[in-house]
């Protein structure tokens, strides 16, 4: 990779970054130490090329590192300073489905060292760089938080009043439910009976009278 193609992927990544664009999700992983893992940045047709960097912490805030670059044939060219031994354990492949292209960074033994925020850049044909869409920050050796768990909606228990006959023995309520039937059915009696009487009392003697033989 030429200095020039750096000094843009530089340029390109500060303009992103300091943007903080919105569409950016993040995906965290929890690889085992010495495992393998791999990372995967689509891009949509028309890229011609991915740099790969990652942000690692330190006492200055944070850096920004180099890591690799490749394009579509995986030409890969590694950062000048990586140790040989780093360089075959960062692995690209590239995988071309024609609507999209997937660039994959195998990272083989992966050790604490390789903690990090790890993110692409794609250089396009037609575009003189492509957002950042998605970044993974790697965190390995670190156990994956627990979920919490899933409460199930408490439904609401409504109380069944089981009246007994004894008073102190029935739930709170229940005298209430009995009482007013109760006064309703003593008071359609009581009605029923000043009715009659009432009628009775506005018949003349004779009807009366008539109505006492029949009987």
């Amino acid at each position: 990779m030429t200095p020039l193609a750096l000094a843009w992927a530089a340029m390109c990544l500060w303009t992103t970054v300091s943007s903080k664009p919105p569409e950016m999700t993040l995906q965290v992983l929890y690889p085992k130490i010495f495992d393998n893992e791999t990372l995967t940045c689509d891009c949509s047709n028309g890229c011609i090329d991915v740099f790969w960097f990652r942000s690692v912490h330190s006492k200055n805030g944070s850096v920004f590192q180099f890591l690799v670059h490749a394009n579509k044939v995986e030409r890969v060219k590694y950062r000048s300073d990586m140790a040989p031994k780093d360089q075959e354990r960062y692995r690209i492949s590239v995988r071309d489905s024609g609507a999209t292209v997937a660039f994959l960074l195998r990272i083989h033994f992966v050790t604490e060292m390789d903690a990090g925020f790890y993110f692409c850049l794609f250089r396009k044909q037609n575009m003189p760089q492509e957002p950042l869409r998605s970044g993974v920050l790697l965190r390995p050796g670190v156990s994956p938080p627990t979920p919490p768990p899933v409460t199930k909606p408490q439904r609401k228990i409504i109380p069944i009043c089981r009246c007994t006959i004894s008073r102190s023995n029935h739930p709170k309520g229940c005298g209430t439910m009995v009482l007013w039937p109760l006064v309703g059915i003593l008071l359609g009696l009581a009605v029923a009976l000043i009715s009659t009487l009432y009628y009775f009392s506005r018949l003349p003697r004779k009807c009366r009278h008539q109505f006492a033989k029949k009987r």
